[in-house]
């Protein structure tokens, strides 16, 4: 790369990484793209083939190509017919490519009717015989199914499978969009659609462990509510205010669940919960700071105990720590939670840094984590 160089948006930059999965090493690249859509798709083919054949690669299933596309460009332009001609000629052939489209339904501001003449923004596909998995977006469980399945298809007959990812745009096509303007019914609809919100989702968390007999342990100052107003895991009569607990309704003598709001402290609490969550199994036991910032109160208990004490003693703990901040404006002691210092401390999968984008990730997440065995 040049000294000096103009740069780009930065959803336009490539990226290279490398990640460990099972004792194995998986080489992430993404290409970089321009805004002229789809025109990077045969790109990627053509890295894709150059690393089947500098390498001498024979089995194709050690390269994969994945190809991102929008629902109005995908079957507007010309490129993609031309790639889908190519992909299974001998000289571009590269064992099957994964193509997802993000549907939304809308193109910019274009409806469906005025963006194509086909049912479907992948008939295009259907030049090639390649099978099409429709799927429900907002059904995560779904997605991954046919995911899965079009992994196995492409794997086994080395050809391209399309997944139509069928979803909505809750905002415009980009900041400065207003897309009321033009799509005012369909956008209603979206604002009107129930979404699942970060209180629901840790609280339906707590429920399916409890029932599957795996007790919760939360605390933390003002965890009760939560600092941010998210999560109420107590609510309160208005008139006398007598605290009530729903999670409390259900009914299992295996399991509990305990929601305490602490001391104005964070060394000393976090400590605590350290011991508790060494000396238990089949609960999982959470602290939260009141900002993410304010756990470097704590950074002792951190840095000796919970990231240090496997290598140092064996000691193992399930312990999670959440780390709430948002950029409300109150300064920079409110607004990171400090991630970087967690980061120089995950060598070796010691602790994992999750920023969950969904509530629907946050109560996977902490599913995992649960079902995770750590014999204390």
């Amino acid at each position: 790369m040049p000294e000096v160089y103009s740069g780009d948006v930065k959803y336009h930059q490539g990226f290279i990484s490398k990640i460990k999965v099972k004792n194995k090493t998986v080489k992430l690249l993404l290409a970089f793209n321009p805004s002229h859509l789809e025109v990077v798709n045969p790109v990627v083919m053509g890295i894709t083939r150059a690393q089947l054949d500098k390498s001498n690669i024979q089995d194709k299933n050690c390269v994969l190509s994945v190809t991102v596309h929008g629902d109005a460009s995908i079957i507007a332009q010309g490129v993609i017919q031309e790639t889908l001609n190519m992909s299974r000629t001998q000289a571009h052939q590269v064992g099957g490519t994964l193509r997802i489209v993000v549907n939304n339904q809308i193109g910019f501001t274009t409806d469906i009717q005025d963006a194509r003449s086909t049912r479907y923004c992948t008939d295009i596909a259907k030049m090639i015989q390649s099978p099409i998995l429709h799927v429900n977006s907002d059904h995560p469980c779904a997605a991954i199914f046919a995911t899965r399945l079009a992994l196995d298809f492409r794997n086994k007959f080395y050809r391209d499978v399309f997944i139509d990812l069928v979803c909505y745009r809750r905002y415009g096509h980009n900041e400065a969009d207003e897309p009321r303007v033009t799509q005012p019914i369909i956008n209603e609809m979206m604002q009107e659609k129930r979404s699942f919100d970060w209180g629901a989702a840790e609280m339906l968390c707590y429920a399916t462990l409890i029932n599957d007999n795996i007790s919760i342990r939360l605390s933390g100052e003002d965890v009760a509510r939560g600092t941010f107003f998210h999560r109420h895991a107590v609510v309160y009569n208005q008139k006398n205010n007598i605290s009530h607990i729903p999670m409390h309704s259900i009914q299992n003598s295996l399991s509990k669940f305990c929601v305490w709001n602490t001391t104005l402290s964070e060394e000393a609490s976090l400590a605590f919960e350290y011991g508790y969550s060494i000396n238990i199994n089949d609960t999982l036991v959470i602290w939260e700071a009141q900002f993410g910032d304010f756990a470097n109160g704590a950074q002792i208990v951190i840095d000796q105990f919970i990231t240090s004490g496997e290598q140092k003693w064996g000691q193992k703990s399930s312990l999670v720590m959440f780390l709430p901040h948002g950029h409300e404006g109150q300064g920079p002691e409110h607004s990171s939670a400090r991630l970087e210092r967690y980061l120089q401390l995950c060598a070796q999968n010691n602790i994992q840094i999750c920023i969950p984008s969904t509530p629907a990730q946050m109560y996977h997440l902490l599913r995992r984590q649960a079902k995770f065995k750590i014999n204390c």
